[in-house]
């Protein structure tokens, strides 16, 4: 399971499976209808503030922001999820696990190594987050050009279906369900912070590909086809 923990920022994540809560007062079973099986709960572990620990199906990130140099609560949270796992019986893989430090400042102190059950936690320039790719100096380059990439990749399809003389508003379908989705990819997070390059880079891509699949369409064929068929 992906684990990432910066320092100014920091991110520690860890694998969260789901455990077995049994009800207080489970109904009597019958010899015609079994009893429920117990249900399923998920565990919250809320770390007091400056940290923050989101969580996604068995991956979690433990982020906290370390002032003054002091690392004090950021590693005690560490021990505490460590601990609460155990006795919860889940299972971490410290090799999965990354720790990233981002840090703006001109001067840096060294910071001691994270370990995770007695196993050093190795520090990375960047890491994946649910998809994201989220480097130590928050530039969106690698996420961009990523997802660029996988758009190029389905213009294989498209021109499939463009050689199999799909009607255009099928094509316009297709592009949008699957290869707009992919350029508009966590936007949200990404946008704001890429410069002005990065932004028209995926730009750039949409409009080649809406070109693309409405050339035919916007061309002077139809237009002289059905003026054709008028007479």
């Amino acid at each position: 399971m992906p684990n990432t923990s910066p320092p100014p920022s920091a991110t520690a994540p860890m694998d969260l499976t789901p455990s077995k809560a049994v009800p207080s007062s489970p109904p009597p079973p019958t010899h015609h209808q079994p009893p429920p099986p117990p249900p399923i709960t998920y565990h919250q572990f809320p770390p007091p503030p400056p940290l923050h620990s989101p969580s996604f199906a068995d991956d979690t990130t433990l982020i906290g922001l370390i002032s003054n140099g002091d690392e004090t609560a950021y590693r005690r949270e560490v021990a505490r999820l460590v601990s609460w796992c155990g006795h919860n019986n889940l299972q971490l893989n410290a090799q999965k696990t990354v720790e990233m430090i981002v840090d703006f400042r001109k001067v840096t102190a060294p910071l001691l190594p994270l370990a995770l059950m007695d196993s050093p936690i190795t520090i990375a320039d960047s890491f994946r987050f649910l998809g994201t790719t989220i480097t130590r100096d928050l530039k969106w380059e690698p996420t961009i050009s990523s997802l660029i990439k996988k758009a190029q990749q389905r213009m294989f399809f498209l021109r499939k279906l463009r050689k199999l003389k799909l009607p255009p508003r099928m094509l316009a379908q297709f592009y949008t369900a699957i290869m707009e989705s992919i350029l508009t990819s966590s936007i949200t997070v990404w946008f704001a912070g890429a410069t002005v390059r990065d932004r028209l880079r995926p730009r750039r891509r949409l409009r080649s590909i809406r070109t693309k699949t409405s050339r035919y369409m916007n061309s002077f064929f139809p237009s002289a086809i059905r003026l054709l068929n008028t007479k």
